[in-house]
């Protein structure tokens, strides 16, 4: 397109060109790139930056966004203006114009963007006016135009940047300047770092319903948050169910532990509370339900005196260990560290005894902050890093909230967890309908190649197989010990996924001691396996009384699926998991391949809101 273009005013004019031509014109069927504006919270007199990030940048060699701000909080200069690194081989122009309060950027080069994660385009960096009024304020992409090297409109979205102006001293998400933005917690000061603090619940600031001590503890500093009972108890007498507790605590200590008795959390869990305990580098949503304390107070042996059990509820950023696991296993395995790692530990002590909360009845959420500077769009999974090292995917994605970006983590239990980047792309899917799909599901680790690098994707897959892909997809850990169906030696390599597809409910055998675990696995087999896992993932499909029937009677084939599996087929097929196949058949015995079951997954995790 522009390779015999030397003058950089023609070549930005032959974009502008473009951006004249396609207007108005349906750009083509491709899916569309974000362009997203970072945010953050600042104070009158101080600066902010403002990253311009653009999503999946592959193909593109111009693009042109005009930058809208409001003059009377913002102020900019065309020096604060940074261009990205990923636009060093392009022609770029950027200018403020101040009297009509937006900046104009454009940039275009010979050939499009090779690279397919985020890249910043340029980076902003605003001033609040001494005179700014505390609230918000809005910097936009008013306009967003990108094409190919063929002057083709690529389809493009935007996302605004939302900076909180907040008091001087206030630590409500504040960005000082140069500095890393703190995780904002529903408007409350920071707690001292010793003494009585407060806490908020349902969105109100609660003063002395806790204190906090540090300490020294090998060199790292230890929080502990102690909840006040028969304050918290009256409290929550009189507030209504289903309210949210949550705990500030951003002190820049190591360890973070909050801690309460067993009745507290009875009452908690009969309220339907939620702790939601931010340290800075993580929010852990906890429903204090699943903490179980009824089956903590059985194993520890004291079930009786509840107010004499104490739960500890810890959150770690200082792992030695674990962090060199992690290095050494993502290494191996060629994946990018993108978010230190953070344990989530839940247990319950009596004396000298200790029991661990091993595994939730749902999936618990936590917020790993991703570090200042790191591309968010360079986020593939989040990951478990096992005791041995090893490392598996959980459900993760990438979210924004109050201007900052967080990986979002779903898991059943406890454990370290960090994220990485990890671009796959199986080799012998190039041009295959289902690439997209059956590359995500490699790069989360939960579908691999063959011995020889190869993916298959039109081979069928045995039972033993599917069960593997589901419990990587569920972010479950393979368990070994003895297996209950004598088809399945424990020295297999799918004999600990068997083990924990049984444990959760999600599998069973034929009903006569076996499993078949090399046998091709049917449509109908996946549908009933599938809707297991729904109600894991709290997918649901709603099925009314003889909805089911009515649903399954549009196909010709109704009559080919056992009557017992027909309600498992139905919740598939309702949430759209699973499709008919052409002719408007279910094919309840027709073997699935390997590139359906990476789209039937996907679809699962994304339909559960967990990818």
């Amino acid at each position: 397109m522009y390779s015999l273009i030397k003058n950089k005013k023609i070549l930005l004019g032959m974009l502008l060109f473009a951006a004249i031509l396609c207007s108005g014109i349906l750009a083509s069927a491709q899916e569309s790139r974000v362009v997203t504006l970072t945010g953050g919270s600042s104070y009158p007199g101080d600066s902010i930056t403002v990253n311009v990030i653009l999503d999946n940048p592959e193909g593109i060699a111009g693009i042109q966004c005009t930058i809208a701000y409001d003059s009377k909080i913002l102020d900019i200069e065309n020096k604060d203006i940074t261009i990205g690194e990923a636009l060093n081989k392009f022609t770029y122009d950027s200018n403020v114009i101040k009297e009509k309060s937006y900046l104009k950027f454009s940039a275009a080069a010979s050939k499009g963007i090779e690279a397919k994660g985020g890249i910043t385009l340029f980076s902003m960096r605003f001033k609040v006016k001494d005179a700014a009024a505390i609230g918000q304020t809005v910097v936009k992409a008013d306009y967003v135009f990108a094409c190919n090297d063929a002057l083709e409109q690529i389809p493009t979205d935007s996302r605004n940047s939302i900076i909180n102006i907040v008091k001087k001293g206030s630590t409500q998400g504040q960005t000082p300047s140069g500095g890393k933005p703190e995780t904002p917690a529903a408007g409350t000061p920071a707690p001292e770092r010793d003494g009585s603090m407060e806490i908020i619940i349902d969105g109100e600031s609660q003063e002395s319903f806790a204190v906090m001590s540090t300490r020294e503890d090998g060199g790292k500093t230890v929080a502990t948050v102690t909840l006040e009972s028969e304050k918290l108890k009256e409290k929550l007498q009189n507030v209504k169910s289903k309210a949210v507790i949550a705990i500030p605590v951003r002190t820049g200590s190591g360890t973070v532990i909050t801690e309460f008795y067993g009745d507290m959390a009875k009452l908690m869990e009969l309220r339907e509370t939620i702790l939601k305990i931010d340290t800075g580098d993580a929010v852990y949503n906890l429903p204090v339900s699943e903490i179980n304390i009824d089956e903590l107070a059985n194993a520890i042996g004291n079930n009786k005196r509840m107010q004499e059990i104490k739960v500890h509820i810890e959150i770690s950023k200082d792992l030695e260990q674990g962090g060199r696991l992690l290095k050494d296993s993502a290494k191996k395995d060629g994946l990018t560290v993108t978010v230190p790692p953070i344990s989530f530990i839940v247990k319950a002590t009596f004396e000298d005894k200790t029991v661990v909360t091993e595994r939730f009845n749902t999936y618990v959420e936590r917020l790993l902050a991703i570090p200042e500077g790191t591309d968010p769009h360079k986020i593939t999974t989040g990951v478990v890093v096992g005791a041995n090292g090893t490392i598996r995917h959980v459900p993760t994605k990438v979210v924004f909230i109050d201007g900052r970006y967080y990986a979002k983590i779903s898991s059943l239990t406890n454990s370290i967890y960090s994220a990485v980047w990890n671009p796959y792309e199986f080799k012998d899917v190039k041009n295959h309908w289902a690439k997209s799909a059956v590359n995500n599901m490699g790069a989360r680790l939960i579908m691999v190649e063959n011995e020889n690098g190869i993916f298959n994707p039109s081979d069928s897959i045995t039972r033993a197989e599917f069960a593997a892909v589901m419990i990587r997809a569920l972010g479950l850990e393979p368990k070994q010990g003895e297996n209950i169906f004598n088809d399945v030696k424990e020295t297999q390599w799918y004999a600990g996924y068997i083990n924990t597809a049984c444990e959760y409910g999600i599998i069973g055998g034929y009903g006569n001691g076996k499993f078949g675990p090399e046998d091709k696995i049917t449509r109908g087999q996946a549908m009933i396996i599938l809707s297991r896992a729904m109600s894991i993932t709290g997918l649901s499909a709603d099925l009314k009384a003889g909805e089911a029937e009515d649903l399954l009677n549009e196909y010709k084939d109704m009559e080919d699926t056992a009557a017992w599996a027909r309600e498992s087929i139905a919740a598939c097929i309702k949430t759209g998991i699973i499709n008919g196949k052409i002719g408007k058949l279910i094919a309840p015995e027709d073997k699935i391949t390997r590139c359906e079951v990476a789209i039937i997954v996907e679809r699962l995790l994304k339909k559960s809101d967990l990818i």
